[in-house]
């Protein structure tokens, strides 16, 4: 046999081992292997193609125009094209706009283009019955990933680098490094593209690989292998921390809400963790910084603020809860809304309310009124105009007659209702002052204790229903 052929195998069994040590089993799956037509997805394409009769397996490939390179995009589309052709290996030619998406995003080139490319390859998966993803990343991509993690503050999750699989994302050339790579495309007798942008200073990576990276190879010649060691070993301790993180999370946090004192009196090493893991359950990524404000929110002394996670949403703090919203605009005006028999009035930004007279002679079971959003009012006892506002300085209510009417604005607080919520609750009032406050009930002189006279039905609903600040199917307090 010849050294060529000995080479060749020993990359195969290379690449075999991997993948039974990372539980990537391809036997009988279809896999799609993403083709840039540089030296590495050549590489992996070319042996990928040479495994899959022995190990049972389907293969195609798909390549990605990102409109970034121009002509040069374009040849390496046709050289891709022609290299499965002549394979027999089917092919899928895809093509996004990483300029525009980046424009959309606000972020760099480099991670609109990673973002759209995985976005493709994961449709033309479904696509092409594909199981898995192959990606073309080695152990100097690994590398190079971790440095720039280190660079930016990341911490453990960051300093795993390249994950082995991903979802259906799996990358079989991490225990090869780039001279590997190159190796395997002459051993076949085949050739490759090179991208121009791998050239260019712009991008971070390309000076790490310039500049750092032949450093770290005069200090230790197995940094590559060195480093995708030290990932995996990370990697097997964050995920033990996370399991830990999770069990923490069932035990601080409730209908969707995080106790702020839970949370901080948990382990420093969890605190971090149960944030971003109660976090992403509701789609949230945090990041370090938006992490950090997380925390600070649950350990401050005010009860009640908020910190902005970006994308529309904010996390909130309601006293011991933390809450996860959209970020919404409080309400400029105040309202007032003088009541109309037979419309549907809008009260506020949020609530409507619809006004009825039931006579006395009329027969209802008027328990009804007891409850948090209906409020009926005798004819009789009514002062002067009656309307539906917010709360206003100098409002007085009291919950019984034993503990006498204090400040409205108090009620608020001891019942721990929201700040940012307390000007959208509606409050009935006539010119004596308030009658009734949506969420809370009857001011004690103003209660209807007379139900056989003549008097108003109030009905309220709640036109928010992604937000259980307000209407939460019980009264404030309760």
């Amino acid at each position: 046999m010849s050294s060529e052929r000995n080479d060749l195998l020993r990359y195969e069994e290379t690449v075999a081992r991997w993948l039974d040590r990372n539980r990537i089993g391809l036997r009988g799956k279809t896999v799609l292997a993403a083709f840039s037509g540089g030296a590495d997805s050549a590489a992996l394409l070319l042996l990928l193609n040479a495994m899959r009769a022995r190990d049972g397996f389907s293969l195609c490939a798909a390549h990605v125009n990102h409109k970034i390179r121009g002509a040069e995009a374009e040849r390496d589309a046709r050289f891709c094209e022609t290299f499965c052709a002549q394979r027999g290996i089917p092919f899928r030619l895809l093509t996004g706009d990483a300029p525009r998406l980046a424009a959309e995003r606000g972020t760099g080139m480099e991670d609109a283009a990673r973002v759209l490319r995985y976005r493709l390859l994961d449709k033309a998966a479904g696509e092409m019955h594909a199981d898995w993803i192959a990606t073309a990343h080695t152990a100097d991509d690994h590398l190079e990933t971790v440095l720039l993690n280190l660079a930016r503050g990341g911490a453990a999750r960051g300093l795993s680098g390249i994950r082995p699989v991903n979802g259906r994302i799996i990358r079989p050339f991490l225990p090869l490094e780039r001279a590997d790579t190159e190796r395997i495309v002459s051993l076949f007798g085949a050739s490759y593209v090179t991208d121009s942008s791998n050239a260019s200073d712009c991008y971070a990576r390309n000076r790490l690989r310039r500049s750092v990276v032949p450093v770290l190879r005069d200090l230790n010649a197995d940094v590559c292998r060195g480093a995708l060691e030290n990932s995996r070993i990370l990697r097997e301790e964050d995920e033990f921390l996370d399991s830990l993180a999770a069990a923490a999370l069932t035990e601080v946090e409730a209908a969707g809400a995080l106790s702020a004192r839970g949370l901080t009196e948990l382990p420093a090493p969890l605190r971090a963790r149960a944030a971003r893991l109660w976090a992403e359950q509701a789609g949230i990524t945090l990041d370090r910084r938006k992490t950090e404000a997380v925390l600070a929110l649950a350990g401050a002394q005010c009860p009640s603020a908020v910190c902005d996670l970006g994308g529309g949403r904010v996390c909130r703090r309601n006293y011991d809860r933390l809450l996860l919203e959209n970020a919404r605009r409080e309400p400029a005006e105040d309202f007032c809304v003088p009541l109309r028999l037979g419309e549907s009035l809008a009260v506020g930004s949020r609530f409507t309310a619809e006004v009825s007279f039931l006579p006395a002679n009329q027969q209802e079971n008027r328990s009804v009124y007891k409850l948090f959003n209906h409020c009926f009012v005798n004819c009789d006892t009514i002062k002067g105009e009656i309307t539906i506002r917010n709360r206003r300085a100098g409002d007085r209510f009291a919950r019984n007659g034993g503990s006498g009417a204090k400040p409205l604005k108090q009620v608020f607080t001891d019942l721990k209702i929201p700040r940012h919520a307390r000007p959208l609750i509606p409050v009935v009032a006539d010119e004596a002052g308030v009658i009734w406050v949506y969420g809370i009930g009857y001011h004690f002189a103003r209660a209807p204790y007379q139900p056989e006279k003549d008097g108003y039905r109030i009905l309220f609903q709640d036109n928010n229903k992604t937000d259980g600040a307000l209407l939460s199917g019980r009264p404030f307090g309760a």
